[in-house]
């Protein structure tokens, strides 16, 4: 049940990424993530790529950005 879950929210995720500017973080908090670390270890899982390397390959957001976001919390 807990994978299909995840699955369901990565799906979910993928969607905001793509129809929003919104970074891992703010992704993470609206899905119900405890913190972006785990929200990212269960991208990963489920999509084969970290959300960082989704967001650079498919969105063109800049990692450089995000990473010092995430690492200023």
């Amino acid at each position: 049940m807990t994978a299909y879950k995840n699955e369901l929210l990565i799906e979910q995720a993928i969607d905001i990424f793509k129809k929003s500017n919104k970074n891992i973080t703010e992704v993470s908090n609206k899905l119900g993530f405890s913190n972006p670390y785990y929200f990212s270890r269960v991208f990963k899982r489920v999509t084969g790529v970290s959300p960082s390397v989704y967001l650079a390959r498919y969105t063109g957001i800049n990692l450089k950005t995000e990473v010092d976001h995430i690492l200023s919390m």
